[in-house]
């Protein structure tokens, strides 16, 4: 059964090399140690990423990073004399899994190992295949609980949703709500996200026991919208109105169910509140009158966070700046910064290996991520392959933009986190 513990003596060393490389101003992470065993083979990376924001908005952000990250990592070996490089093969997945699931078949043929993937919907589609064929799968979008496994092949460079059901209903009990009409995407990521809340409602004496769920693939959601109206009409008859929120797990849909729930003055009397499935980016609201609901209720979602100035350094300062500009836009989603840490977690474990070896990298990616970061702050991966520390920022609709509200760190401090308010 794979496990960090197992590794711990061997981690060891190869952690004292690699941070030691951290210090050394002539160094990108990458160290002596590391470059005198590596093979001369370029490195292929599989990226399966809804490339143009279809289903989840960040995907654009997410592709750019990646490229980004594959440019500034070849620059490094260039310069350094390495001949071999790292080279991406972009596959758009729309954000629909069945596409992911025929994509991947395509780097097999390549020899492809490291795989790049978005959604946990995505990668519950892939997962059988990529087992089979000794592709490693890398996310830092994905947050499916049950994706959390001992031994398997997948890598998060995120918190998964047991954190952010905590920051949810902590958010939601620091700002007096009582009760909750749960809404949800009947798929891996809503179903996890759904029970995880629900289990933690209890704790912190909210009440959740109105719950919706709708086909991610619904088109129509005039009849769902109903059903919403009028749980939150009987919510509304036992308990304060300002104490009444709406809590909808979705993604890009959430345009199209606004769209259908503005005017509604039922539903426009209480707070919404929003999951890491929805871009802290008014860019998602397709239609005016969907932005004007959101305004009127004061949507806020939970997206990754990150606190730039505090921890990115030297060579990689301007990064932020970089990204931006190709993007064309100020507003990065923090998880774009996740991948390109990840690109870089990548590369140090491909040159920490004496070849590109499946187990390899599997063995080496976990040991990287504790010592290891540009953008993110300290990732540490866990036994199960996930993040263990980070935050969460809430971003809340006002005067037509999403403005930051307040935010909740996880560390080894606390398992509750702390909850900041601006």
């Amino acid at each position: 059964m794979y496990s960090l513990r197992k590794y711990f003596k061997k981690a060891l060393v190869v952690m004292l090399c690699l941070g030691s490389c951290l210090l050394s101003t002539s160094c990108s992470g990458v160290s002596e140690t590391s470059t005198n065993t590596s093979s001369k083979e370029d490195l292929k990376v599989g990226v399966l990423l809804d490339e143009n924001g279809q289903q989840y908005a960040a995907g654009k952000s997410l592709t750019i990073a990646m490229e980004l990250a594959a440019e500034d990592i070849n620059l490094f070996l260039q310069k350094n004399g390495f001949s071999k490089q790292v080279k991406l093969y972009f596959e758009d997945t729309q954000g629909e899994p069945q596409i992911a699931a025929e994509k991947i078949k395509s780097f097999k043929t390549e020899g492809i190992i490291p795989v790049f993937c978005g959604s946990s919907e995505e990668i519950e589609a892939i997962s059988g295949y990529a087992q089979q064929n000794n592709h490693l799968l890398l996310s830092a979008f994905s947050t499916a609980t049950s994706l959390a496994e001992n031994n398997d092949n997948l890598f998060r460079f995120c918190m998964n949703d047991s954190e952010q059901a905590k920051a949810i209903v902590r958010y939601a009990q620091e700002n007096g709500v009582k009760s909750i009409v749960l809404v949800y995407r009947d798929d891996i990521y809503g179903n996890d996200l759904k029970t995880k809340v629900m289990d933690l409602g209890l704790k912190f004496g909210i009440d959740i026991d109105q719950e919706i769920k709708y086909n991610p693939d619904e088109t129509n959601y005039a009849s769902i919208v109903g059903s919403i109206q009028e749980k939150v009409k009987q919510e509304k008859s036992e308990n304060p109105e300002n104490s009444v929120a709406v809590l909808l797990i979705s993604m890009n849909e959430v345009s199209d169910i606004f769209a259908s729930a503005a005017g509604r003055a039922e539903l426009e009397s209480v707070k919404w509140i929003g999951g890491d499935g929805v871009d802290a980016n008014v860019g998602i609201f397709k239609e005016k009158a969907a932005l004007h609901f959101a305004e009127k209720t004061e949507f806020t979602v939970c997206n990754f966070g990150i606190d730039l100035s505090g921890y990115i350094k030297e060579p990689f300062i301007d990064v932020p700046d970089r990204i931006k500009e190709k993007a064309g836009t100020d507003k990065i989603p923090a998880v774009a910064y996740y991948y390109y840490d990840a690109m870089w977690v990548l590369a140090e474990s491909w040159l920490n290996s004496s070849e590109i070896d499946f187990n390899l990298l599997k063995e080496n990616i976990p040991m990287v991520s504790h010592v290891f970061s540009v953008c993110t702050g300290q990732i540490g991966l866990d036994e199960y392959g996930d993040r263990q520390w980070g935050r969460y920022d809430f971003w809340q609709v006002e005067k037509g933009e999403f403005k930051y509200s307040s935010a909740i760190l996880f560390g080894t401090w606390t398992d509750e986190g702390v909850y900041s308010v601006e």
